[in-house]
């Protein structure tokens, strides 16, 4: 008799959340902009070396940079590993390569930098260009 008690109450739990619908306050156009923006920087050509570009036929159009800062904060330390940080700036340089109307880029170098108010700080340079 437990056991059926038991099942009798899951049921009804889970029949209960049958009707459930999840709203939230991002509108069709924004999600739309973020999703198109994630599959443009994942279509982006990445070229090992300018004269790579080059000879595949790519036109330069400009240098681009990402930039990504753990800010500090008295009450933690620090989480976010160099690489973390790398990442960031690197998906920060791809939306710099979209801006210019490109779909390839080079990464020339990464490096980390002096900030204020950042425990770390990494930022990346490359070139954009279209292909």
């Amino acid at each position: 008799m437990k056991y059926f008690s038991l099942l009798i109450c899951a049921v009804s739990f889970l029949t209960g959340c049958n009707n459930v619908t999840y709203t939230t306050n991002i509108d069709d156009e924004v999600l739309s902009e973020h999703v198109s923006s994630h599959i443009n920087k994942r279509g982006l050509e990445q070229f090992y070396s300018v004269q790579d570009a080059l000879d595949r036929g790519a036109s330069p159009l400009g240098g681009i940079k990402g930039e990504s800062c753990d800010v500090s904060d008295d009450t933690r330390t620090s989480s976010i590993s160099y690489n973390r940080l790398k990442s960031q700036a690197i998906e920060s340089l791809k939306n710099d390569v979209l801006y210019l109307g490109g779909n390839a880029f080079t990464l020339e170098q990464c490096q980390s930098v002096s900030r204020y108010n950042c425990d770390l700080a990494v930022i990346c340079s490359g070139q954009a260009y279209n292909y």
